[in-house]
């Protein structure tokens, strides 16, 4: 499909084979992934080496391997998700992961409600407010292309907690994922993102620009995913999706200064303006019923709720830490493409 036709395809909605191609490997866990589905390759798992939860080449084989769950990828057999050779790489992998987290975040308060606003009182660089003053639109765009292995497919991990939850927690997240979904309006996140993306001149394809992110851009995605695929860590889901709302409402105004100082147009700016608006409730939504009531429903999920919160600011603080720095040095921040290597 063309990149005109996909534009096209992309802004009247889903359809099946939308994904932008396989990615290109950036070391040996996502190459034997990628050769695997591709060519029938071996399918012999290897163990990651790094003690980074955010290693590039750990999150990139994660992240292919769970977007089978997702959109798919052209060329590789829908099949291939439960395939056992899938299956074990995804195990290996998830385990790493979650291993990973609870080894690098840390906490203070038991209690999510405390120790949620507790994280979002933590100081450092920030992304929406170093484009707020100063930041260019090339800029802007980047910060976009890092956000799109999730926002491409915005609210799409968390629906699959939904029937992992049991009864009020259950009503919220479908509340809130019938906003995300734009039912009621005109277009859904996801589809508000594209033509965001289009309005900044970038293909809007989704994972279109995996190749161009680290592994601290391709992290949330696959810890919403982490959460929502398995049933034993469904807390993180909460977490996670808890945080992201309490840490909505301001960062999307700061993006909204940054559209009207650059002189973007609505086509940009709209998908910041319906977070400011949908996530003042949604927060509201999220603390009463994820942070301050669920843990009583289940409290042996409290320590996943936990982890979903602390992961989520780990890789917003990781990510940060290393692009405005790059940024202020007029650096891109953007990962090599492998091709131009």
């Amino acid at each position: 499909m063309s990149g005109t036709s996909r534009i096209r395809a992309a802004r009247i909605g889903y359809w099946p084979d939308m994904n932008a191609p396989l990615p290109h490997p950036v070391g040996p866990l996502s190459a034997a992934v990628i050769a695997m589905l591709t060519s029938d390759g071996p399918e012999r798992v290897a163990h990651p080496t790094s003690n980074d939860a955010l290693d590039h080449d750990a999150q990139l084989a994660l992240f292919v391997l769970n977007e089978l769950s997702f959109g798919g990828w052209p060329g590789v057999d829908d099949s291939w998700e439960c395939r056992p050779g899938a299956q074990r790489w995804r195990r290996v992998l998830s385990e790493w992961f979650e291993s990973a987290l609870r080894d690098s975040v840390t906490g203070v308060h038991d209690d999510p409600v405390a120790e949620a606003r507790r994280l979002l009182d933590l100081s450092g660089p920030s992304v929406s407010a170093f484009l707020e003053h100063e930041g260019t639109v090339g800029q802007l765009a980047e910060s976009m292309i890092l956000r799109s292995p999730y926002q491409g497919k915005e609210a799409d991990p968390h629906t699959f907690a939904i029937p992992r939850l049991p009864g009020g927690t259950k009503r919220t997240l479908i509340e809130i994922q019938t906003g995300e979904y734009g039912i009621g309006h005109a277009r859904s996140h996801a589809e508000l993102f594209a033509d965001a993306m289009e309005g900044l001149g970038l293909d809007p394809t989704p994972m279109a620009h995996v190749d161009r992110c680290d592994g601290a851009a391709l992290a949330t995605s696959n810890l919403v995913s982490l959460g929502g695929l398995q049933r034993r860590l469904r807390g993180v889901v909460l977490g996670q999706l808890s945080l992201f709302e309490m840490d909505s409402v301001s960062p999307n105004g700061r993006m909204l200064t940054a559209c009207e100082r650059l002189g973007l147009g609505d086509d940009v700016s709209r998908f910041f303006q319906i977070h400011v608006w949908a996530d003042v409730e949604h927060e509201e939504m999220a603390e009463r019923q994820f942070l301050a009531t669920y843990p009583s429903v289940e409290p042996d999920q409290v320590t996943n709720l936990l982890l979903g919160m602390r992961a989520q600011s780990y890789v917003d603080r990781r990510l940060a830490g290393a692009v405005v720095p790059r940024w202020r040095r007029g650096v891109s921040a953007l990962a090599s493409h492998p091709l131009a290597a």
